[in-house]
């Protein structure tokens, strides 16, 4: 089908302070709105098809301008063909402007170009150079599907979140003899009309409003109206539709199994799987080519993959299931979204899915050898608790792993001096493990300096300062990372007869003050997903001499639906221990179940904020 393939919320925890700014520049504007988005649908009974697309948006703002300054559609020319039948403006005066010649072109992607051999695709463009803000922009596609798509008919329609919708609507026409299921949800209205030779299905959604994201936020396919239509039976036909275009893909050549004997050696079992995937993810470089992008669904042979020494998600598992099967290892593809989508669509459809992993049905284990970052068997907070249909002879669906809060943990060990001079000194030792080994691999393989990473965080401080973070081998995927700091913070306090100050934390990249930013304060409209963890930090704080602690914050023991929160303090002579712990126990809070999730956050703020006093001994 003609489809804008839409852009997968993946969101670690350490990014969530880039999301909520985000998302607060632009809650109170409207960029754009759409005006009309209409596709008509002329199915045949061997699951060919044209669709025309007629696509009217008017942009509000001049950030609007840019957001629809042009229009791509993507097309494989060895399978469909694509016309633009028309495209033009209309001013507010209903005055039509039509596009210069050169502003429609067609060009190979950039994927065919960079990745030769995983794609033909070609990508059309058209050009709005008047556009301005109540300038109409319209588009009229016809896309023609000459060879079947493998997964049949899939039609999905999903309104722009962000903008306003005026009217979107689909009408099918579909011949009496071809099987299609179609549901609805939200604010679609559908009608059919029986006639002998075929059933028109029509579906619309009318004056939807403008939406903002929100924090967390699980994707808009969760919850927003859709219609969705589909030719496949069932989840479990589409497993074996999968199954039957990938199995001969997956072959064991003796140049395969010479490699498996090579990395497995004598290991045998999730040994030797480990082995094997940690080869596959450190030797084969990603290109991506979405999953469900029309004729993107077969994979590469293993020893073409191996060859070109590149591949997108489908090939990583497939060349991972040729070297298992290699060493007498059992292993499927597994079709799952690695984004922010947490329920299964109302009709079995590829749209479903935009990723493969491998599965290994004897351990009843889940990998991702896509994630560079990632141990053999730990799925990031994306792929955690998701249905997924096996590529298998039968065809089967289950879920992935939820995981545990203790299975990702992030352990801080700090130890602080208070200079009589009024500033501090500190250095200790982080361990995570888990999905937070995941995150940590990730941002320090994207860090270029770790000081300027270490003075970054210190910058967040009230103190501030100076530092500098030594990780452990981000690619070692065998061992959890271990990070040391350390830092100087020259400017800390006053030296007076009684200080009063927050609990210093220095370098801290999971520090309260990062979580804060979780917390919704205006009235929860959409779900929300957190990551199952437990992150505990320990501070030892050596006092300046001849200062004692006056006052210490009080013990918080702290539990809701959402998980724990706990702190101690205790003085011993010249040494203040001051240990924090916070557990998230759910990963997933519908709108009204959030506020157990911001009780749990300001209870934790309010613990860090809180002051401790020292004051001089006399002399």
């Amino acid at each position: 089908m003609l489809k804008k393939l839409k852009v997968k919320r993946v969101v670690p925890t350490i990014t969530l302070l880039i999301l909520f700014f985000s998302s607060s520049v632009f809650a109170e504007t409207t960029n754009y709105q759409t005006d009309l988005l209409q596709e008509i649908w002329q199915l045949h009974p061997n699951k060919t098809y044209e669709v025309d697309i007629i696509n009217k948006k008017t942009p509000l703002t001049l950030l609007g301008v840019d957001m629809l300054a042009n229009e791509q559609m993507a097309f494989f020319p060895d399978k469909e063909h694509l016309q633009l039948v028309e495209s033009y403006l209309i001013q507010p005066d209903g005055k039509r402007i039509p596009l210069p010649a050169n502003s429609v072109y067609t060009r190979p992607s950039p994927l065919s170009i960079t990745a030769s051999g995983f794609t033909n695709s070609m990508v059309t463009t058209v050009i709005f150079p008047k556009l301005q803000p109540g300038y109409q922009r319209v588009t009229h596609w016809k896309l023609t599907r000459f060879k079947p798509d493998p997964f049949g008919i899939m039609i999905m329609q999903l309104p722009a979140f962000e903008a306003a919708v005026t009217r979107q609507e689909v009408i099918i026409h579909k011949p009496n003899a071809l099987a299609l299921q179609w549901s609805k949800r939200g604010n679609y209205q559908v009608s059919t009309l029986q006639l002998p030779k075929e059933t028109i299905i029509k579906a619309w959604l009318s004056n939807k409003p403008a939406e903002s994201n929100e924090v967390a936020m699980t994707d808009e396919v969760d919850f927003q109206s859709l219609f969705v239509a589909s030719s496949q039976k069932s989840w479990e036909d589409l497993g074996r539709t999968y199954y039957q275009l990938a199995q001969n893909k997956s072959a064991v050549t003796p140049e395969i199994q010479a490699l498996a004997k090579s990395i497995a050696g004598n290991k045998t079992g999730l040994s030797a799987a480990k082995a094997l995937y940690n080869w596959t993810t450190a030797n084969i470089h990603y290109v991506q080519l979405s999953l469900n992008a029309a004729g993107a669904y077969v994979p590469h042979s293993a020893t073409e993959i191996l060859n070109n020494r590149y591949g997108d998600c489908k090939d990583y598992a497939t060349l991972l299931q040729a070297l298992l099967k290699a060493v007498g290892i059992k292993s499927y593809t597994a079709l799952i979204d690695w984004g922010g989508v947490t329920t299964k669509l109302p009709v079995p459809t590829s749209a479903q899915f935009n990723h493969a992993i491998i599965y290994l049905p004897e351990y009843h284990l889940f990998a991702n050898p896509t994630d560079q970052t990632a141990s053999f068997g730990v799925l990031d907070e994306n792929l955690a608790n998701k249905f997924v249909v096996i590529g298998s002879e039968k065809g089967e669906t289950t879920y992935t792993p939820m995981g545990k809060p203790e299975e990702n943990q992030y352990n801080l060990e700090s130890d602080i001096t208070l200079e009589e001079n009024g500033e501090i000194s500190g250095q200790g030792t982080a361990w995570t493990t888990g999905i937070i080994n995941n995150q940590l691999r990730r941002t320090v393989n994207l860090t270029t300096s770790m000081q300027k990473w270490a003075d970054s965080l210190l910058s967040d401080t009230l103190e501030g300062g100076t530092g500098i973070i030594s990780p452990s081998d981000s690619h070692d995927l065998d061992h959890d990372m271990v990070t040391h700091i350390q830092w100087h913070s020259p400017f800390a306090f006053t030296m007076n007869k009684t200080i009063y100050f927050n609990i210093p934390y220095g370098i801290d990249y999971l520090s309260p003050n990062t979580l804060r930013h979780t917390i919704t304060y205006a009235k929860r409209r959409y779900p929300a997903t957190m990551m199952l963890s437990t992150l505990t930090w320990n501070y030892k704080i050596h006092l300046p001499k001849n200062y004692q602690a006056e006052a210490l914050p009080l013990n918080v023991i702290f539990n809701n639906p959402a998980g724990s929160y706990k702190s101690t303090y205790i003085q011993n002579n010249d040494i203040i221990r001051v240990t924090r712990q916070l557990i998230i126990a759910k990963n997933y809070f519908q709108p009204e179940e959030y506020e157990y999730f911001n009780q749990l956050m300001f209870k934790m703020i309010s613990d860090t904020r809180s002051t401790l006093v020292l004051k001089k001994r006399d002399a």
